[in-house]
């Protein structure tokens, strides 16, 4: 019933993980033979910075690094810093303006090692840029040194998309015969032809001796074994469509029960044997595809209403009756709980709580599990997520201009707090005290030098004035002498004494002045330290008296440059909420109708059931055998 539908799904889904446009990483590994070659510490620091932002995906910062790191790069090196460039602007989504880059300088005749035009492949396939694409392999392909086999396999499969997607399909099969048969990339080129040869109905024979030919040569890994299942899948419908049930049932039995494929597998199954005439057959499948997925995924829903289908062609019209009833009601249920999400409060909390680094699963997310596997879907959500992102690091950067703003006021205030002139003045004036303090000081110790009993201790000049008292004492014995009184013990003891404390100045004069000289030059250090500090003070009260002009007008100029962004960025996240929120109601209205489309099949199966019931029972009303009374015994 839906078989062409399903096949349109499996093929846009098969093209997008034929691209795999999320799983391409955009550093050339090539440049890093910049870091062999002799480089100047300016140059290391360019290149680490560059291979920073780059590695963290920050590509406007590594596009901001690149016009410096250029301009120190030789002219065989620019080479290079063209592709980085070019991979740059298409990692940012800036396809057109690395489509101009790339014609600019590719009429120039670049050249670049196979390594960095193969990176640059891979940058134009994942944008979708196949004509490109496949002019880079290419290069990569006859440039030097050769790409390392994993590579070139890659490579090589890029350039067979590219031709299908060019419908080149002879010049597809050529590249392929270069491959190698038992590695991944093969079997996703295989896997693309076989698509090609779907979507251009080529003839039965030929897609079956691809798929059969391809089958045996995918490796045993994961990954190989969800492209089987595929690819499996993929021959099924084909041989489907074609009439081919046998052989459809054939290719959709070998689909793994735990592959991702096995939902619609089972489905076709169901139908292929269904459309053998082997009824009861065809209900294990579909008991098999209800009990394993959820009640809204889309092949249990037309599996659910192939169940009572199926019972109406095995002539249990009593039961395909009661089914199709029980259809009737369960689709009225998914109805409602449609409507329910399709209410814009609704929509508007969902996309809300996509901002969120781990989004919550809510209900809603399985009816938009259709959308959300589309790629458009998938990267307007993301752009709409960078205008949020955006919206909140301009008010961040709105708000530390505020916090500059809060900071300069403060200062000011507390600069006529402080009062910083008048503290000025009185240091000026104190360091003025401590200079003329200094000047007697220096007097006092010029006038040491002139002393008897230079730098004596306070102890030792006691000792000095007590000598002297002694000498007026002696002095006035001698006057009032007597014949029974000796003056000359005490006059010797005077002249030990003096003698000792003399010795003893003169001993320790020449360290005392070395001292006193030490710290006088000290402090001389001292007071030039206090004038530099005071110059300092006086030179900074200065500037602060200027320091902050005409910072508000450039900070005001800055809110009034921010404020219009984020009105502009507003508009721009308002238009593409709206935007959103329109596919996401056209998704859930495209599932309303399957649904009603549904339920009204169910309602009409059971209007022509009981319609035919009805005209059985006129039928052998008006053929029964009317008997009167009177005939009777």
């Amino acid at each position: 019933m839906m078989r062409s539908l399903w096949l349109l799904v499996i093929l846009l889904s098969g093209a997008a993980v034929a691209q795999a446009d999320d799983a391409w990483p955009l550093l050339p590994e090539a440049a890093r033979q910049w870091q062999i070659q002799p480089q100047t510490p300016q140059q290391r620091l360019l290149w680490g910075s560059f291979t920073y932002h780059y590695l963290n995906q920050d590509y406007a910062a590594a596009l901001n690094v690149l016009p410096p790191l250029r301009a120190q790069l030789s002219a065989e090196q620019q080479g290079h810093a063209d592709l980085l460039e070019t991979s740059l602007l298409l990692g940012m989504g800036l396809n057109e303006a690395a489509e101009r880059l790339y014609m600019s300088w590719q009429q120039q005749g670049l050249s670049a090692p196979a390594q960095s035009w193969f990176y640059l492949a891979r940058s134009w396939f994942a944008a979708g840029f196949y004509p490109q694409a496949s002019e880079a392999v290419t290069q990569a392909l006859m440039s030097r040194p050769a790409l390392a086999e994993p590579y070139r396999q890659e490579a090589l499969f890029m350039e067979v998309s590219s031709q299908l997607e060019a419908g080149l399909q002879i010049s597809a099969q050529r590249t392929l015969a270069l491959m190698q048969g038992n590695d991944l990339w093969a079997g996703l080129a295989r896997h693309n032809l076989l698509l090609s040869y779907i979507l251009n109905e080529a003839p039965l024979a030929e897609v079956r001796q691809l798929l059969t030919s391809s089958l045996p040569l995918l490796p045993a890994s994961a990954e190989g074994q969800a492209l089987k299942d595929k690819m499996l899948l993929l021959g099924g419908i084909h041989a489907l469509e074609s009439g081919r049930y046998p052989e459809a049932e054939t290719w959709l039995r070998a689909v793994s029960l735990k592959s991702v494929y096995s939902a619609p597998a089972l489905l076709q199954f169901g139908w292929a044997r269904l459309e053998q005439q082997q009824y009861q057959q065809a209900l294990q499948p579909w008991r098999i595809l209800q009990q394993r997925f959820q009640p809204w995924h889309p092949a249990v829903i037309e599996s659910v209403l192939g169940v009572p289908y199926t019972l109406e062609q095995m002539q249990a019209n009593t039961q395909a009756l009661k089914g199709y009833e029980w259809v009737d009601q369960h689709l009225q249920g998914m109805l409602d709980e449609l409507q329910h999400w399709q209410q814009p409060a609704r929509l508007q909390q969902w996309l809300q709580g996509q901002l969120t680094a781990a989004p919550e699963l809510t209900p809603l997310d399985h009816h938009l599990s259709g959308l959300l596997a589309t790629p458009g879907f998938r990267h307007q959500l993301q752009q709409w997520r960078e205008v949020q992102t955006l919206q909140q690091d301009i008010r961040q950067h709105q708000q530390r201009l505020r916090w500059w703003q809060d900071a300069l006021q403060y200062r000011r205030a507390a600069f006529v707090r402080a009062n910083g002139a008048k503290r000025l003045q009185q240091a000026e004036q104190q360091l003025q005290q401590a200079e003329q303090q200094m000047e007697r000081l220096q007097q006092r110790l010029d006038a040491e030098e002139q002393q008897l009993f230079a730098y004596a201790s306070g102890h030792e000049a006691a000792q000095v004035q007590a000598l002297e008292r002694v000498v007026a004492h002696i002095r006035g014995l001698q006057r009032i002498n007597t014949p029974t009184r000796d003056l000359r013990p005490y006059q010797q003891r005077w002249r030990r004494s003096r003698g000792v404390l003399l010795w003893n100045l003169y001993e320790q004069q020449p360290q005392r002045r070395y001292q006193v000289r030490q710290h006088w030059w000290q402090l001389q250090q001292q007071a030039t330290r206090l004038q530099e500090q005071l110059q300092n003070s006086r030179l900074a009260l200065q500037w602060s008296k200027n320091r902050g002009q005409g910072l508000d007008p450039r900070i005001a100029t800055l809110q009034q440059h921010y404020a219009g962004a984020q009105q502009r960025l507003q508009q721009l996240q308002q238009q593409q909420q709206a935007r959103l929120t329109t596919q996401l109601q056209g998704h859930l209205q495209q599932l309303q109708a399957q649904l009603q489309d549904y339920q009204a099949q169910a309602r009409l199966a059971i209007a022509r059931l009981y319609d035919n019931a009805l005209q059985k029972h006129i039928t052998a009303t008006a053929e029964r055998p009317l008997t009167s009374p009177e005939a009777q015994p």
